[in-house]
């Protein structure tokens, strides 16, 4: 049977017990190391709307925010052990202490304007809360992306885990849900770039615009707050070089992807690459996967195509209200001068 992929939610994709079958093996196979969230689309989306209604609407604002907003997951594609646990530390759901560092040093335009954009990337209170804790228009016990990973999980997983197991692989939940929640996230990338097409050259912009001043201040408050998984300050501050030069490149390249036509096989392939160094398969491997990690997308878009558009509207209004209520979201000029007052 064909495999069809609609774009209107009242219409299903059609799945064969062939397509189960592959979708099975892509499951076992390109499962990603850590879950973010929103992915680059969504919180690009989101720096992008939340900056333009705080009054912070200069080009050059609007591209540092985007880029500091995206900045916190600069650790996610770092497969390691100190990786994950690196990453652990931007995304702790209980303090946004790490996200507020750069804030706390930033002394010019460009550097408040980077700052803001990280500090809004958080699990406590942030962008990540609506995704990963409480929902504001779906998923409000557990996040957005959680419900709808749960939703699609349930939905393929009667039919791909017996074709596993009949070759002898165990899919755990957890690893299902897992990869179940790439394909959320993914999706509702693709729908915020239908919505606003601006998205994708904007992340371009973003991977192109930090300034070395904004780039040292990334790695000088950061180097205190992973110190104590790094070992010490100054390793700390190697890593975030190291990640922060590769992390602009993926976001260039994300952006780069989300403006093609067949944005939906660009960032298939681009996860098959990622499936590659996190299984340490051998280099091209990951192609294979493309098809069948599209496949999950597309069912993941029928499921977030109702609501995904109103969740993540709905979140810019949350941030802008709780930078409001911390005082954080003044522009750049006011803050300045304010500093300059006392």
């Amino acid at each position: 049977m064909a495999i069809a992929f609609r774009r209107s939610g009242d219409q299903d994709m059609s799945f064969g017990k062939k397509a189960y079958a592959m979708l099975a093996m892509a499951l076992a196979c390109a499962a990603p190391a850590t879950a973010c969230a929103w992915s680059a689309g969504g919180h690009a989306y989101i720096a992008l709307h939340s900056a333009r209604s705080a009054g912070s609407a200069s080009p050059r604002e609007l591209c540092l925010r985007m880029y500091g907003a995206n900045a916190v997951d600069l650790f996610n594609t770092t497969f390691t052990r100190e990786g994950r646990a690196l990453a652990a530390v931007l995304h702790d759901r209980k303090s946004a202490r790490a996200n507020l560092a750069p804030l706390s040093r930033a002394r010019t335009d460009d550097e408040r304007a980077f700052a803001l954009g990280f500090a809004t990337h958080n699990e406590a209170w942030g962008t990540d809360a609506t995704a990963h804790v409480a929902g504001v228009v779906a998923g409000r016990r557990e996040g957005y992306v959680i419900a709808k990973a749960q939703l699609l999980a349930a939905e393929i997983g009667p039919a791909v885990e017996p074709l596993l197991a009949a070759r002898g692989i165990r899919l755990e939940p957890a690893q299902l849900l897992e990869v179940c929640h790439q394909f959320v996230e993914l999706a509702v990338d693709l729908l915020l770039v239908e919505a606003d097409p601006e998205v994708g050259p904007w992340m371009v912009q973003s991977a192109l615009c930090p300034t070395a001043d904004v780039r040292r201040l990334l790695v000088e408050s950061l180097g205190p707050v992973l110190a104590p998984v790094a070992g010490d300050r100054a390793r700390a501050e190697a890593l975030v070089v190291a990640a922060e030069a590769d992390f602009r490149q993926s976001l260039f390249l994300n952006g780069l992807a989300l403006m093609q036509p067949d944005a939906a096989h660009q960032l298939a392939v681009a996860t098959g690459r990622l499936a590659e160094g996190y299984l340490g398969l051998p280099e091209g491997a990951g192609a294979a996967l493309a098809p069948l990690i599209e496949l999950g997308i597309g069912k993941a878009r029928a499921l977030c195509e109702p609501d995904a558009l109103a969740e993540v509207r709905t979140t810019v209004d949350v941030v802008d209200a709780r930078l409001a209520a911390r005082r954080l979201g003044q522009p750049p000029n006011s803050l300045l001068a304010a500093r300059a007052r006392r």
